[in-house]
């Protein structure tokens, strides 16, 4: 399935729960999960969906209320450093978003890391955090290793903030 087919897919259908992707033909590897959320490559491209994560100790009725904050605030950040030209090629292209259920779309980016690649980065996350502080006026707290990617391709690769919720 290429990339355009499937974000019509998911823009006409709606589709608001991993069994809907998958219905739809749509649903494609586990790719990982954190505190609020869960992603999965969208079959046959180069995108991710990310799921709340059901936060219900029983299982009877599914609670999604902190994964759906999280892709909320993440949303909004998003927005908001929108408006920093120097920012843009640092925030990731957003394909869908639903706000009703916290489902976000957007390409897949690869991991950085390497040799001490994790703490590195989370040295210089308090460094940005700092600077969006004083000239975004907005908090980016959570920049590691596994919230920050880099984009594909040999030339002009560019990191990538791909988680702003919190």
């Amino acid at each position: 399935m290429r990339t355009q087919e499937a974000l019509r897919k998911i823009k006409t259908y709606r589709p608001t729960s991993l069994k809907e992707f998958k219905t739809l033909g749509l649903l494609g590897r586990y790719v990982g999960s954190g505190v609020f959320r869960e992603s999965f490559r969208i079959r046959g491209t180069n995108l991710i969906v990310k799921f709340p994560l059901n936060e219900s100790r029983h299982g009877r009725t599914p609670v999604y209320k902190s994964g759906i904050a999280h892709s909320r605030a993440e949303m909004r950040r998003v927005h908001k450093l929108k408006k920093i030209k120097a920012l843009r090629a640092h925030l990731p292209k957003v394909w869908y978003y639903d706000k009703t259920h916290g489902i976000v779309v957007m390409p897949h980016y690869i991991k950085l890391g390497g040799y001490g690649g994790w703490n590195k980065i989370e040295m210089l996350g308090k460094v940005i955090n700092k600077l969006m502080k004083q000239y975004a006026h907005t908090a980016m707290n959570d920049i590691q290793g596994d919230n920050t990617r880099m984009t594909a391709g040999k030339y002009n690769k560019r990191i990538v903030f791909v988680d702003l919720g919190y």
